[in-house]
């Protein structure tokens, strides 16, 4: 059998995942009705282009070590955007690149994500639809011009991590802008081998709190000696130490990074501050 013809037979072979035509309506649903027609064809074409992908992966070696060598597109292997697109009104902005985990090898563990995912997504626009309406009707009743109303704006995005055989490690990013941006940020940390999240306790051991508030605390005094700019709360509203459910990724190197929220333990012009845990 030539490797057309054997691609061919791999590619009639791949099962359909039995939610994908749900999770595709549910997408379709969000949108206005004029965009559903064309963003169902889009959709159908990105799901196939994904089997295409898949069996690429499956009969050409050479393809799948060529895209293993490549960031993006050996991240797609796991974590790819299932759901894009962008709706603009007089009242919202919406951006939306939604993933979906796959082929980890643990079904269980990929639809439990996916859901969580999806319901995350839709609570963030459902939110911000509600509040822009009520502030829209309030802001006409008052005398405000319609035209000058400024939209509600969504912006839902992922970016990976960490991605190879034993870990996958990405982050969901869920802003909402108004007077002021508010951004969500959800961490999934997954152990490939055994298809569970981790936990500091599994990455750092049982001292892990300890581990990490010291060297926290030593890299806060450190960027500030060196760098002026560098600015963090003291005091009461300095940092004191992680919290029972602190937010953390993976990098490349393996290593565990924790994230503080805006404000946390630094004024907002920090942003979000990250520390390095090296082993």
């Amino acid at each position: 059998m030539n490797q057309l013809e054997n691609a061919k037979k791999i590619y009639q072979e791949i099962p359909i995942p039995p939610a994908l035509n749900d999770r595709v309506n549910r997408s379709l649903n969000r949108l206005p009705r004029q965009k559903r027609t064309i963003s169902k064809v889009i959709l159908c074409a990105a799901a196939s282009v994904y089997l295409v992908f898949v069996v690429l992966l499956n009969c050409s070696h050479a393809f799948a070590q060529t895209v293993s060598t490549i960031p993006v597109l050996g991240d797609v292997a796991r974590v790819f955007t299932f759901t894009q697109y962008k709706i603009e009104d007089d009242t919202r902005k919406i951006d939306v690149q939604e993933p979906v985990v796959s082929n980890t090898g643990h079904a269980e563990l990929e639809e439990r994500i996916n859901k969580e995912i999806e319901e995350k997504v839709s609570k963030a626009i459902a939110e911000a639809e509600e509040e822009t309406a009520a502030d829209k009707k309030a802001y006409v009743e008052t005398g405000g011009d319609p035209k000058e109303f400024i939209p509600a704006i969504v912006d839902v995005n992922y970016e990976i991590k960490c991605s190879n055989e034993k870990i996958l490690s990405f982050v969901l990013n869920t802003t909402r802008t108004r007077a002021n941006a508010f951004t969500d940020q959800t961490y999934y940390n997954i152990d490939l081998n055994s298809g569970r999240e981790l936990t500091l306790v599994d990455l750092l051991g049982k001292d892990y709190k300890k581990i990490v508030d010291e060297s926290v605390t030593k890299q806060i005094r450190e960027r500030v000696q060196k760098d002026p700019n560098q600015m963090f709360f003291t005091g009461d509203e300095g940092f004191s130490g992680i919290k029972d459910n602190q937010k953390f990724y993976i990098n490349t190197a393996g290593n565990v990074v924790i994230v503080f929220a805006k404000y946390e333990i630094a004024p907002g012009v920090m942003g979000m501050p990250e520390f390095e845990i090296v082993k």
